[in-house]
C-alpha cells in the first residue's frame, strides 16, 4: 500500500493473512472515485463513524479511531481530499468480511471497534508540545492498536505485537524525535518498518512528535 498521493486505493490488505478473512481493498480517495458523489457531511461521516452514506458499516474504516478528530481537522482533511487531482484507480474496490472474520470480530479476535455512541466531534486541542496534544495525536494514530490500550505491549495475533512504550520515559525528547525520523532507537536498534511504520509517523511535524513524547512520559 502506497502512503503517498495520489490516494487511488490498493489491493486487498488481508491478502497476506493466512486465513480467509475476506476482502479489504481501500477506496480511491481522489475525485475520480465515488467520494466525488458524496457530500462533505457524508465523507466526514465515513471518516469519523466508518459508515457509508446508506449507513452500512465499512469493514476497514470501522477499525480506525479517526472519530477523535476535531471538527477543524476533519474539515481540513475533507478539503484536502477535494483538492486532489482526479486519478482513476487500477485496482478493483471490494470490501467484505468472510463468515470466519465475522465470527472472530464477534468474539473480539479482530481489531474492529464499535460505532461511536455519538457523532458529536470532540473539542479541539491546542496544537503545542504538550501531553494533552500528544494524547490527541496518539488517539488518531491509534498507537494502542499494536501497543495495547495501556501502552504496556500489544497482544499480537494478526497485528504486530508492539512493545511497551513506557520505556520511552527514559529517552531524551530529541532521541524520540530522531527515532521516528530515522527508524533508529537511542540504543542503535533499527525499527522494522513492517512492524513499526516509523516512516509514516516520521512525517509528523516536530510539535506533534514532541507532544507524543510528553504524553508517553506521563504514562
Amino acid at each position: 500500500m502506497d502512503h503517498e498521493p495520489p490516494l487511488v486505493g490498493a489491493s486487498n490488505l488481508l491478502a497476506d493473512i493466512p486465513m480467509p478473512l475476506g476482502n479489504a481493498s481501500p477506496s480511491n480517495l481522489t475525485p475520480a472515485g465515488r467520494i466525488d458523489e458524496w457530500t462533505d457531511g457524508e465523507l466526514q461521516r465515513a471518516i469519523r463513524e466508518g459508515t457509508y452514506p446508506n449507513g452500512h458499516r465499512m469493514p476497514i474504516m470501522s477499525a480506525q479511531t479517526f472519530r477523535v478528530f476535531s471538527q477543524d481537522d476533519l474539515d481540513v482533511i475533507v478539503a484536502y481530499l477535494r483538492a486532489q487531482e482526479p486519478v482513476e484507480s487500477v485496482v478493483e474496490h471490494k470490501q467484505g468480511l468472510s463468515t470466519l472474520a465475522t465470527i472472530m470480530t464477534a468474539i473480539g479476535m479482530l481489531p474492529l471497534k464499535d460505532q461511536p455512541d455519538t457523532n458529536v466531534p470532540p473539542p479541539a486541542v491546542e496544537k503545542a508540545p504538550t501531553a494533552a496534544y500528544g494524547a490527541y495525536v496518539v488517539g488518531y494514530a491509534d498507537c494502542a492498536l499494536c501497543h495495547g490500550e495501556t501502552f504496556e505491549g500489544g497482544k499480537g495475533g494478526i497485528l504486530p505485537k508492539g512493545p511497551s512504550l513506557r520505556s520511552v520515559a527514559g529517552w531524551q525528547e530529541a532521541d524520540f524525535v530522531t527515532a521516528l525520523r530515522t527508524g533508529v532507537t537511542p540504543g542503535g536498534k533499527n525499527l522494522d518498518p513492517d512492524e513499526m511504520p516509523w516512516e509514516a509517523f516520521g512525517k509528523f511535524d516536530d510539535t506533534s512528535l514532541r507532544a507524543v513524547y510528553q504524553y508517553l512520559r506521563e504514562l
